[in-house]
């Protein structure tokens, strides 16, 4: 007999996250291999003693190593995959009727956390994958790739400030050079996006508005993109 799945909402669910993502998954590795508790304590200077509780910083550190392993560079693509994605949830110790934080907390933690410590959260997670064998340090595979930025060349303005100011520098050292200075009028031409007078390329003068990070470039002389070049190591492990 033919069946038919008939669309219905539980009214109770009875279950666990543990059980339905898979054993092999390789996020159950790391949960079970990363400890960030260090990380409440190293901190707890951050916040105040009174208010409503933040996300947890834990939380955010493993959001920001999901997006990382998983290529993904938009904080609210980031949520909404973390939304649907029950081996994500399970990792963050979310249940499933449990609201995520949102995009916006991200941003938020990240200012708050600084460089610093999201630079020592990077190196613990190293550190931890080579003592487990995880990276084998004898061979790396390096490859580059673009990635394309979610916004349009409309979005382009003139960078004033920087471009007015690097211009008068220039200037001046050219006006009034010293004995010591010795410097290239080809300056700046590197990397992507077209020279401009002076020694500027377009990347210098001019940034999205709507992506301020992204940059300017025309691989194998095709149509000027925004975007990004992504860059990955793969190591092979023992």
């Amino acid at each position: 007999m033919q069946g038919l799945k008939v669309e219905q909402d539980d009214l109770f669910f009875y279950g666990s996250l543990d059980g339905l993502v898979p054993e092999d998954d390789p996020f159950r590795r790391l949960d079970a291999l990363l400890d960030f508790s260090w990380l409440r304590r190293e901190t707890r200077h951050l916040y105040g003693s009174t208010g409503r509780p933040s996300i947890d910083p834990v939380v955010i550190a493993k959001l920001l190593l999901i997006a990382y392993l998983q290529g993904i560079t938009s904080e609210r693509e980031l949520m909404r995959q973390v939304q649907v994605n029950l081996s994500f949830r399970r990792f963050l110790h979310y249940r499933l009727s449990e609201a995520l934080p949102d995009h916006s907390c991200l941003t938020r933690s990240r200012q708050r956390l600084g460089e610093t410590t999201i630079r020592r959260i990077f190196e613990h997670v190293l550190q931890l994958c080579l003592d487990a064998g995880l990276i084998g340090g004898e061979l790396q595979t390096v490859d580059s790739t673009f990635v394309q930025a979610n916004a349009s060349l409309a979005s382009l303005r003139p960078r004033l400030v920087e471009v007015e100011a690097q211009r008068f520098a220039r200037q001046l050292f050219r006006l009034n050079p010293g004995p010591e200075d010795d410097h290239d009028e080809d300056e700046g031409a590197s990397g992507s996006g077209t020279r401009r007078r002076g020694g500027l390329r377009r990347n210098d003068v001019y940034m999205s508005k709507t992506d301020p990070d992204a940059g300017i470039d025309r691989r194998g002389g095709g149509k000027s993109r925004l975007g990004y070049l992504v860059h990955y190591v793969v190591d092979r492990s023992r």
